[in-house]
Formats: structure tokens, C-alpha cells, sequence
């Protein structure tokens, strides 16, 4: 990608070197670049991902016993 124009689409950032170092993060929206200097390097997205937690036993303070599970986004 030698262009100076980007567009960078919604829910990605896109991590920019300048002369193989890093300069800066693009965020979603119209971007300007130098082609000489800058590159772009990752395109990190930024999407919610949900995980599941493992079923867990836990005990509370007056000894009742409670199974316990989730999903973590």
C-alpha cells in the first residue's frame, strides 16, 4: 500500500512505521500518509470477541455452595 490517501474501515486500527519505526495507529475514517516513509504494518481488529468461562463451585461466606459460570467480552 503506496498511497497517500486511506481509507481505514470501521472497527480495524491500522499501525503505521515511519522509516521502520513506529509512528502511529490509524484510527476508522480518511487518513493521510507520506508513501516514501510510512507503511503500514498490522491491521488489528477491533471487534468484541466473546469467551466462554468454564463452569466453576464457588463458596460464599455463610458456606453455601454456588456453580458459577459466564462469558467474557
Amino acid at each position: 500500500m503506496n498511497t497517500v490517501v486511506l481509507f481505514v474501515p470501521q472497527q480495524e486500527a491500522w499501525v503505521v512505521e515511519r522509516m521502520g519505526k513506529f509512528y502511529k495507529v490509524l484510527n476508522p475514517g480518511l487518513n493521510f500518509l507520506i508513501p516514501i516513509l510510512d507503511s503500514i504494518r498490522y491491521v488489528q481488529s477491533l471487534k468484541e470477541i466473546a469467551i466462554d468461562i468454564p463452569e466453576q463451585s464457588a463458596i460464599t461466606n455463610d458456606n453455601v455452595t454456588l456453580r458459577i459460570d459466564g462469558y467474557c467480552t
